[in-house]
């Protein structure tokens, strides 16, 4: 229920009710099944994406069934997991933010990938901006801007393509030529479309991507635990 939007997640090991949950409550339905929540895009899309892992998973358990699984593959397969978890949470903390951090958060992450030249990055992130919530440099002079967008949205709110069509019309009104939207939600097939017809250079970047690069670029995040793995080291052992 929580993947349909009907429960929220407002600390660990709570959950709290939604309006929408709510309006289930009124509906007073017989039974809440998985049949009756595939109602919602948001967990027809966690449905989805979660039968593509579970068939990854079982073809890897298929081809590897007679294969003894190393130590290294069990850590690895156990980091997967913890990441995955850690960048889940992370999308829960966004929403429960207010839209001025996302913003902040945003311009967070691409000074962390390296963006922003000599520390010059605009934050507007108010009434009246244009659609326009931040600029970065791309290069250390700043001769080339990114303009940004960030709409921190539940997943189930999902970008249309009118909302890319206002905001490069946001561009034409700077003069721009690059631009990127990001949002904790994610894109219609037909918003991605038009991104990729627009003779502007426009990143499109889902909630999914956000946590990834969050968690790459260590936003948000901090080393609870470091672990070395180590071998016989062959050279030392070689007599002359």
């Amino acid at each position: 229920m929580v993947k349909a939007g009907l429960l929220e997640r407002p600390g660990r090991g709570m959950l709290k009710i939604t309006s929408a949950g709510v309006d289930v409550l009124n509906e007073n339905p017989e039974r809440i099944d998985i049949k009756y929540l595939e109602k919602y895009d948001s967990f027809k899309d966690f449905r989805v994406k979660q039968k593509g892992k579970d068939e990854e998973v079982s073809s890897v358990k298929a081809s590897n069934s007679n294969i003894q699984r190393t130590p290294e593959d069990i850590i690895g397969q156990a980091y997967n997991g913890f990441e995955q978890s850690t960048r889940d949470d992370l999308l829960e903390q966004i929403l429960k933010s207010s839209p001025r951090f996302f913003e902040r958060l945003i311009l967070d992450v691409f000074q962390a990938m390296g963006y922003g030249g000599r520390g010059e990055i605009i934050h507007f992130g108010k009434s009246g901006d244009g659609g326009i919530d931040g600029i970065i440099n791309e290069d250390p002079l700043g001769l080339e801007k990114i303009y940004l967008q960030a709409k921190r949205y539940a997943h189930e709110n999902k970008i249309n393509i009118d909302q890319i069509r206002s905001f490069a019309g946001s561009l034409d009104e700077q003069g721009a030529r690059k631009g990127i939207f990001v949002t904790t939600s994610s894109f219609v097939a037909s918003a991605y479309e038009y991104a990729k017809r627009s003779p502007k250079s426009l990143i499109l970047i889902d909630g999914e991507e956000l946590s990834k690069l969050m968690y790459e670029y260590d936003v948000g995040v901090r080393v609870v635990q470091t672990i070395k793995l180590k071998k016989p080291d062959i050279d030392y052992f070689e007599e002359l």
